[in-house]
């Protein structure tokens, strides 16, 4: 950290009581950049409050839309399947669900992912805070896990 850095950010916690951004400690009359509680460097840097969106967040929030339609799709059959079993005696051929636990997964997994676009839109900022190399195994294993639902629907249905 350079000297003028150093000052800036000495004038600033000697006018003002910020925490720690690690350990929640009033880094106030700080003389050294670092915090006298946890011990971790302190720097000061200039970021945007309302990051641009990138590329990999609109594919997950796609990919989201995607498995939340999905997601509905199901719990339209399911509850198809449900009144099927009231109104017509108990036969394995009335079942519109196949079961298993590859199939009970599958199930869950899709009436969860109802809320996914919402669970995208409220951690956003989390999300673009993280690294390109955490952002984009998430989005393709969301996205991978919404195909195979997608495939298995199909062939299910047909």
């Amino acid at each position: 950290m350079s000297e003028s850095q150093h000052d800036l950010l000495e004038r600033l916690l000697d006018a003002h009581h910020l925490p720690c951004p690690v350990c929640g400690y009033d880094l106030h009359r700080l003389t050294q950049p670092r915090c006298t509680e946890c011990g971790n460097l302190l720097r000061l840097k200039v970021i945007l409050a309302n990051p641009p969106l990138r590329w990999v967040w609109l594919t997950g929030l796609v990919a989201a839309c995607l498995n939340a339609g999905c997601g509905l799709i199901m719990l339209l059959i399911t509850l198809l399947s449900l009144h099927a079993r009231r109104s017509i005696p108990v036969d394995p051929r009335s079942d519109l669900l196949p079961r298993g636990l590859f199939f009970t997964f599958l199930y869950a997994f899709e009436l969860a992912m109802i809320l996914s676009p919402l669970a995208a839109l409220v951690g956003r900022r989390i999300f673009q805070s993280w690294t390109l190399w955490i952002q984009i195994p998430i989005v393709v294993l969301i996205a991978a896990l919404g195909l195979i639902a997608l495939i298995a629907m199909a062939f299910h249905l047909h």
